[in-house]
């Protein structure tokens, strides 16, 4: 009869006991959780501004692939120039002056294709992590610290000189612009397909080579604005602070409170490729940064690539 009451007894202690330690082990389970979700607010965070910083410099890296590409176009069209002019001889001065500004016009559409690219590429870039940011994490707040988010690169354009010889004729009376039927040479001129190719070339040259007998050739030189070359630091690189508010916890918010306002920072810069020798090779690489004020040069973030 004692051995009863004392079993009543022991499972009466072990009701009281589990009915203090429950709400004891609810909130160690809630803390738990609660922890569990900032961890993984942080690390959604994280994964977001990376995000944000990769797409962006991915946009930043073809832009100056196009850029690099059109200047080895450019290298190739001088060299079409030099031969162009080295191996003709022009009627006159304004005649080979004619050819180079054509070339020059060449040039400069492209160049304007450049800044075109030099700029659109530079806002394309940051709207793209905008773009993954409200995607990822529309509540929270992306800023940007890129060096310039209106172009990819400041660049100077490289001048060249190019120079071609011109005849004065001194057969005649026309002289310098003689191209008349009494002209002797005239009849001497012959086409070279290997100077003016399958279509004649414009101006007065048509890919014939005129012989210097009876007239007087002189040099012409003439200023050319080729390729373009990076101008100083810092070029492009993505860099931004992914700020996210103050947030209640999912379990016992009136107990836990909120969460911490979170920051987290990302980077990222394109990689590999030159601008100035026409190498396209820029691919995005991911740098590793705690802080982005100062914001960072490129050789400084170049010591932080993973």
């Amino acid at each position: 009869m004692r051995r009863v009451r004392s079993l009543s007894r022991q499972q009466g202690s072990i009701t009281v006991m589990v009915a203090f330690l429950l709400p004891t082990m609810l909130l160690m389970l809630m803390l738990v959780s609660n922890v569990g979700q900032a961890v993984y607010e942080k690390i959604r965070l994280q994964n977001t501004v990376d995000a944000c910083a990769l797409a962006a410099a991915t946009v930043q890296a073809a832009g100056l692939n196009e850029i690099a590409d059109l200047n080895f176009e450019l290298g190739l069209e001088l060299i079409k120039l030099k031969i162009i002019l080295v191996t003709t001889l022009w009627y006159n001065q304004s005649d080979g002056q004619a050819c180079v500004d054509f070339f020059q016009r060449v040039f400069n559409a492209i160049h304007d294709y450049q800044d075109r690219a030099n700029r659109d590429y530079a806002r394309q870039a940051l709207s793209t992590a905008q773009a993954v940011k409200r995607e990822n994490l529309p509540d929270t707040k992306l800023e940007s610290v890129n060096p310039r988010d209106d172009e990819l690169i400041t660049y100077t354009t490289d001048k060249d000189m190019v120079w071609y010889l011109y005849r004065i004729c001194s057969c005649c009376p026309c002289g310098i612009h003689c191209q008349c039927e009494c002209c002797p040479l005239l009849p001497t001129m012959t086409w070279m397909d290997a100077l003016a190719g399958p279509v004649k070339f414009a101006f007065h040259h048509d890919g014939r080579m005129p012989s210097p007998a009876n007239g007087i050739l002189l040099p012409g030189i003439a200023q050319i604005e080729t390729t373009i070359r990076k101008d100083r630091e810092p070029m492009a690189y993505a860099a931004f602070k992914l700020t996210q508010p103050s947030k209640p916890f999912k379990f016992a918010a009136g107990i836990f409170g909120r969460m911490d306002a979170m920051t987290a920072y990302g980077a990222a810069k394109p990689a590999g490729g030159e601008v100035y020798p026409g190498r396209p090779m820029y691919k995005p690489a991911m740098v590793k940064l705690t802080s982005l004020r100062p914001a960072p040069r490129v050789p400084e973030l170049a010591r932080y690539e993973h």
